[in-house]
C-alpha cells in the first residue's frame, strides 16, 4: 500500500473481499482492479493483505449495514 507502484489499497481489498462474498466472479473482480485473477484468489483467501481487517466472520455486517441510513452500525 505505501508502494507508489501499488495498485491496490485497503479499501479496494475491503471491496475485493466484499463483491467475492456476493457471489462476484473473482475474473470480474480482476478487471476492474487491472490485477489478474490470482490476485484476487490471494486477497480473498486472506493469503494476502492479511492485516486489513475485518476480520472474514465480519464481512456481513459492512455487506448489510444500510449506508444511506444514519443509524451506527448493528
Amino acid at each position: 500500500e505505501k508502494s507508489p507502484n501499488a495498485k491496490l489499497n485497503a479499501f479496494n481489498v475491503l471491496e475485493i473481499r466484499a463483491r467475492a462474498a456476493n457471489g462476484e466472479s473473482q475474473r470480474d473482480i480482476a478487471k476492474c482492479f487491472s490485477v489478474t485473477q490470482s490476485r484476487i484468489s490471494y486477497i480473498v483467501q486472506r493469503l494476502a493483505w492479511k492485516h486489513i481487517w475485518p476480520p472474514k466472520n465480519h464481512l456481513f455486517i459492512l455487506l448489510s449495514w444500510d449506508y444511506d441510513d444514519n443509524s451506527r452500525l448493528p
